[in-house]
Parts: structure tokens; sequence; C-alpha cells
């Protein structure tokens, strides 16, 4: 009997060990270039489609469960590399992002919107990660073109049925894009970033509380799966972003701010 709750508790400790080093949750969100052979046993994988091929692409949905690609369907940066077809359809400029505010109230728009999704989709992805779509909402910058958004997330959905949409954040939308969508993202419920000060900290309980039960409503509304996407800048903060979200039973992703790499915290 020793013997066999030895071997138990030695199990145990080399598989915390191995989560505690590697920090690999079932959901990946990272926009820089990774290499597809280390992308494996995921859930959700959301990545930006131009550093990869089809053939990378093929890799990825074969080791992992769904392979998304992402679009912001507000905003284009300009370091992506379809923003010369967007560059002309543009308002606002966001200087967090170094990005610029999309009219979508314009045909053109639309029409290079489609165009940039069908290229990125024929890579093979499983679906796509619909970004920004909080502008929309009523204090967002683009809440005039609410009745854009929902109309062409309507499209997107009728011209790709099969394909998995997560939309992220934008709840006051839910309403009406429900059923167009097949999960929700949503960031920052456990911790709290400051753009103004460049630092990572944990959301007050109030805050955190609120949000959560607020998600907990929509999932029981909508019948949504809940994704949470969490930021971290050491160890330390990580662990107890974790132990907040755990308890919930969603997908979360906990990375750096600028989700260009993989990020393996360490306890130093």
């Amino acid at each position: 009997m020793l013997l066999i709750k030895y071997i138990t508790l030695l199990c145990v400790f080399c598989f915390t060990t191995a989560v505690f080093a590697t920090c690999k949750n079932d959901i990946l969100v990272c926009y820089g270039k990774l290499n597809p052979k280390d992308i494996t046993g995921y859930k959700y994988v959301i990545i930006e489609s131009e550093h990869y091929s089809k053939d990378d692409v093929n890799l990825m949905k074969q080791h992992n469960e769904i392979v998304l690609c992402y679009i912001s369907l507000g905003e284009v940066n300009v370091q992506a590399n379809y923003y010369p077809a967007l560059k002309n359809f543009v308002t606002d400029k966001n200087e967090i992002w170094n990005s610029y505010y999309l009219n979508l109230s314009s045909l053109e728009t639309k029409e290079a919107l489609r165009c940039i999704i069908s290229e990125k989709l024929e890579k093979g992805f499983d679906g796509l990660f619909l970004d920004n779509i909080d502008n929309y909402s009523t204090y967002g910058k683009q809440s005039d073109q609410r009745e854009d958004l929902v109309l062409f997330l309507t499209e997107l959905r009728t011209l790709y049925p099969s394909l998995f949409f997560i939309q992220n954040s934008g709840l006051q939308l839910l309403d009406e894009t429900h059923e167009l969508i097949n999960a929700l993202a949503f960031e920052s419920v456990a911790s709290d970033y400051s753009f103004k000060t460049n630092t990572y900290a944990i959301r007050e309980n109030l805050a955190y509380n609120k949000y959560i039960n607020t998600l907990k409503a929509h999932r029981k509304s909508y019948k949504l799966p809940i994704i949470l996407i969490e930021y971290a800048g050491d160890y330390k903060l990580y662990k107890r972003i974790e132990s907040r979200v755990k308890h919930t039973k969603w997908s979360y992703f906990i990375g750096k701010i600028d989700l260009q790499t993989i990020n393996n915290y360490s306890k130093n």
C-alpha cells in the first residue's frame, strides 16, 4: 500500500512539474510565427495565417482539434500584410495597437474583407477568430456601424456554414450574433493589464466576480462555450490567474500582452 501511494505521489509530482514548466492549457493564442511541429494537443489554436502555408495548417489540424485564423472586423494593423487592401477604407487611428478603425458601412471595405478572409481560409483553417467585435458596442468607436457588423457576420455564416467562428468580446451584440458563432472569447477577466503603465496585475475581486457572473449568465442563455484569454508578466501572476480561472471549467489561455510567443513562465 505504501509503495502504491509513493508511486501515485511521484506521478502527480511529475505531472505537476511538467504543467508548471510549460504552462500549456487547452488553447493557444499566438500571432507570431511558431514551428507548426511544436503546436500539438490543443483544443483551440488561434494564429495569424500569414506565417503559415497550407501544409503547415494541415499539419496543425492533424495534431489539434480546431485550428483558426485571426481576423479583425473592426481594425487593421499597419503591419498586417493585407493593410494595403484596406488602408483606403479606414477612419481614426488606434494609437495603442498602431491600427486603424475600419469603415464597415462601406461596400468597398466589406468587399476587401471578403477577399482577405477567402484568401486566409484557402489554407484550410477550420474557421475564424473574429476580433474587435466590442468596437461595435454602445461605447465602442464604431457603435454607429453595429447593424453593418451584424449583417456582415450573417453574410460570413451564409458563405461558410460549416466553419467554426469565435467571437471575441462584444457581449452587447450576443442577442444578434449568438446564432452566427460557435464560441465566445473574453479577455482580461482575472487579469488587468494597464496600457498607460505597461504593467500586469490581478483584477480586483468585485470586478472579477461581476465578469464571471455575467459570462455565466450568457453561457446559460446562449449555450456557447466560453474561452478566457488572460495576461501575465511572470510566473507568480500566472499562478494567481490560473487558480482563479480553473474552477470555471472553461478553456483558457494565459500569455504576454503582445501574443507573439508561447510563454514558458519560470519560477525564478
